[in-house]
């Protein structure tokens, strides 16, 4: 990149006269091109961890290396960063992806939740969205409980049932009203 920005300036010092003589002046406008593409790519790469929507800025990233060759992708030297930031992509769309009213919702929450306990620290820098999953997780562990609670009510003893169903319903209604469904 360096050789393009100098083959530039020495072109910029000819004469107007000395210009209409080089040749090889497309190949330079290509070739600044392709370093333009080379930059906002790395750049693209380097905004991910300042990125407020991490899929946004990820697919951004993706595009701008689209447009490169392969030769100019390995001109980029930031590549392992976007590598590294694929496994995080996954757990936030994941993440983000989390709804009460699906079906398997418990069982989704738990695989997000094991999918990011596996990323590494520097991997897990990348999920802005992990409060939404540590509450999804609460939810599911508050709605186990009820339900256990209901399934640990004694017919029985009169006496108690009462008190136990009193103290179910209380735990019911403590819920998100988007999670009480799930207690069944």
């Amino acid at each position: 990149m360096q050789a393009i920005k100098e083959a530039r300036a020495a072109y910029d010092a000819l004469t107007a006269n000395e210009k209409r003589a080089v040749t090889l002046y497309k190949e330079l406008q290509n070739y600044e091109k392709g370093v333009k593409n080379v930059q906002a790519a790395i750049d693209a790469i380097d905004n991910l961890q300042y990125a407020s929507n991490l899929v946004s800025a990820y697919d951004k990233a993706t595009k701008a290396l689209d447009k490169l060759t392969t030769e100019q992708r390995q001109m980029v030297p930031n590549m392992d960063k976007l590598r590294s930031v694929g496994p995080a992509i996954d757990i936030y769309k994941m993440i983000a992806s989390l709804k009460p009213s699906n079906a398997n919702y418990a069982g989704t929450v738990q695989a997000a939740y094991s999918a990011y306990n596996r990323l590494s620290s520097a991997e897990k820098q990348y999920v802005t969205n992990f409060a939404t999953l540590q509450e999804a997780k609460n939810n599911v562990d508050s709605v186990q409980a009820v339900i256990s609670k209901i399934a640990g009510i004694s017919t029985t003893t009169s006496r108690n049932y009462a008190q136990q169903v009193a103290e179910a319903l209380a735990m019911y209604n403590s819920l998100p009203s988007a999670v009480r469904k799930l207690v069944t």
